[in-house]
């Protein structure tokens, strides 16, 4: 497919139009090495590639975004959607600009069509149906692990080497959300650039031929905390080596430029002898170079989960890995308490206490606490953001010397740390 003698209007056209023609599921636009490579897929699968040159690469990007109603001077990342009507039918398409270092880069990811929905909803057990013989490019299918509120997580395998991996697809009735299908995107960028031991590998990301997005991670065999917490609060010293782990985990996390934003229990997986894994990174934001504009997806949005959410982040401003050590602080809390640190009638009381009411009384019915422990809870919930720890790395080394501290035995366990 040869571009380089065309009009960028013509351009950006004829690429729509092939892919509406072709039923491609993708359509990416991304600058390398002095140019812009383009690649039209139908899920894993290649249809055609093409090199545009760097400056007609951005001016095509930039008429996609014209024609999705985008802002295409704006410095973070911009979704809209383009619907075309081609030959007696009709192609609607997520639309990801983002301005990088090397240029514009753009995404178009297909949308399940009204007739698609319609048979999804009205055959809601089909999927399972398919399971016997069904696959997702080079996995194979084998079963369903559980549902969420985005989508099926079906255990599967890698067709050519045989790892068990767990594949979350997203609902058909939810693929026409320009916001929802942003959160795999974030999800599957934010995981595996933030790779560490203790955060869940995110493998591969896809589009299947209906539209919907799917992602493949490692399988976790494990539960998640907050199923764990509802037998009460932990023993101090379970509670402090998962939470160390936790803030270690987003230490690493955090030095590759990535923000949880979305840290709670039920987002940390709890496997054999308590070690710990963090998953769904869809609320996540990317910061620093390389972060392609991924980070909110709307100005004054929020996201996340009341009950562990910081102050800036409930106000609906900036936010910071500051905003992750205060989840921690909030997560360490509840391990010890067995409640959660502010609680409230409507999320929006929850939020206000946040803001405005003082930091609890930490008790745990394990008895007395060092306050080494005590002095870590408080300072990671800080109300002000500069009165945090601030990176995770400095409270892992204050949980250490809690540990430390609980780790004693007797009248020494008192001593001065």
């Amino acid at each position: 497919m040869s571009l380089d003698h065309v009009s960028a209007v013509d351009a950006a056209d004829l690429l729509l139009l092939a892919a509406a023609r072709r039923k491609a599921t993708s359509l990416l636009i991304e600058p390398v090495g002095g140019a812009h490579a383009v690649t039209l897929e139908r899920g894993s699968t290649p249809l055609a590639v093409a090199a545009l040159p760097l400056h007609l690469g951005d001016a095509v990007i930039a008429r996609l975004a014209i024609i999705a109603g985008l802002d295409v001077i704006a410095p973070d990342e911009q979704l809209g959607r383009i619907r075309l009507h081609v030959d007696d039918g009709e192609s609607e398409f997520l639309v990801i600009v983002r301005a990088i270092s090397d240029g514009l880069g753009a995404e178009l990811r297909r949308i399940a069509s009204h007739e698609d929905l319609a048979h999804a909803i009205a055959e809601p057990s089909a999927p399972m149906s398919l399971l016997q013989t069904m696959r997702i490019g080079i996995y194979r299918v084998h079963g369903e692990l559980g549902r969420g509120g985005m989508g099926v997580v079906y255990r599967g395998e890698h067709g050519l080497l045989g790892r068990p991996v767990a594949i979350k697809v997203l609902y058909a009735e939810l693929a026409k959300d320009p916001e929802i299908a942003a959160r795999f995107v974030r999800e599957a960028r934010a995981a595996s650039r933030a790779r560490h031991p203790g955060i869940v590998d995110v493998l591969d990301f896809g589009t299947l031929p209906d539209g919907r997005a799917f992602l493949v991670m490692e399988v976790v065999e494990g539960t998640t905390l907050d199923v764990v917490l509802k037998k009460g609060a932990l023993p101090p010293l379970r509670a402090l080596n998962i939470a160390r782990q936790i803030a270690s985990a987003l230490d690493a996390s955090h030095g590759s430029g990535v923000v949880h934003r979305d840290l709670k229990p039920a987002n940390v997986f709890v496997c054999e002898e308590d070690r710990i894994k963090i998953g769904d990174f869809g609320a996540a934001k990317l910061v620093g170079p390389g972060a392609g504009g991924l980070s909110d997806t709307q100005r004054g949005a929020i996201f996340g989960t009341p009950y562990y959410m910081s102050p800036e982040h409930a106000r609906g401003v900036s936010t910071d890995r500051r905003t992750d050590i205060y989840a921690v602080g909030c997560v360490l809390f509840e391990m010890l308490a067995g409640r959660v640190p502010y609680d409230g009638e409507t999320p929006v009381d929850i939020l206000t206490n946040h803001i405005t009411a003082p930091i609890p009384t930490l008790e745990s019915p394990f008895g007395p606490l060092p306050d080494v422990l005590e002095r870590a809870v408080t300072r990671a919930m800080a109300k002000r953001p500069e009165e945090r720890y601030q990176t995770a790395q400095e409270m892992v080394a204050d949980l250490d010397r809690a540990l430390g501290a609980l780790s004693r035995t007797g009248w020494r366990r008192w001593l001065p740390t």
